[in-house]
């Protein structure tokens, strides 16, 4: 390994570092809000982080990944494997038909790192999905897609996962988001899943994104915990939850 390859990987090294402690933080906001306020009120935080992260990212990141000319159900649900994968998320895409696709997040969860799972409600995870993935139908203009929730790990089930479907007609808003329990995902199959083109997504670029992509969810948390809680509670909430995961994660990210 030659002298500019070994800085390049140091640099690299720095940037996951710094995506575990960003990663940390937002994890640990959501479990000091759900300690601290209880969980109605960590299920509206994570809505609306969801919902702005969604109205910021969704439309312009399918134009990145390069799917945004394919059908709605099946261009939300790549969007869920490619932008996640970027970010070191594990997620599997099973393609049925153009109206019907799936996704599903299997163990361990990303968002609930570790032992962080077993205090996150149930309520709380089906806030993500009203914020995010109810609303994909609405932003690509095709009031007929909905997602169907047919497993959530929090409530002790393998995983998260469940389709979009592009219904015959329009949703009405509580239509989008529905629970189907008795449902199982198809088998996922890596060799028919997409893939970056390596041209435009090169390893420095990967790199680049994977640190942001954790980054980015602090960067809409805070304000809209502002918006939510008022100044001075969002700032204490911010400080005893920096305060917590800077201690815990020294040792680890010290190097």
């Amino acid at each position: 390994m030659t002298a500019g390859q070994d800085a390049r990987e140091a640099q690299w090294l720095k940037w996951r570092s710094v995506a575990d402690l960003y990663h940390a933080f937002f994890t640990g906001l959501i479990l000091t809000v759900v300690t601290r306020r209880g969980t109605a009120d960590a299920a509206e935080f994570v809505f609306r982080v969801f919902r702005r992260q969604h109205q910021e990212r969704f439309l312009p990141g399918l134009v990145k990944l390069g799917i945004d000319h394919l059908p709605p159900a099946v261009a939300a649900a790549q969007y869920h494997y490619l932008s996640n994968w970027i970010g070191g998320v594990h997620v599997e895409y099973m393609y049925e038909n153009d109206r019907k696709a799936w996704i599903r997040y299997p163990p361990p969860r990303w968002i609930w790192r570790g032992t962080a799972i077993c205090g996150v409600p149930g309520e709380v995870s089906r806030a993500m999905l009203r914020g995010w993935h109810a609303n994909n139908g609405v932003a690509l203009g095709d009031l007929r897609l909905g997602f169907v929730c047919t497993k959530q790990s929090v409530d002790g089930q393998d995983g998260l996962e469940g389709y979009y479907h592009q219904y015959d007609g329009p949703l009405e808003l509580d239509q989008r988001l529905v629970f189907a329990r008795h449902l199982e995902a198809p088998l996922f199959d890596p060799a028919s899943a997409p893939a970056l083109p390596v041209e435009s997504w090169p390893r420095p670029r990967l790199e680049k994104a994977y640190r942001n992509y954790a980054m980015e969810y602090v960067k809409t948390a805070a304000p809209v915990l502002v918006q939510v809680f008022g100044p001075e509670n969002a700032g204490y909430l911010l400080h005893l939850t920096g305060k917590l995961i800077g201690m815990q994660y020294f040792d680890e990210i010290a190097r």
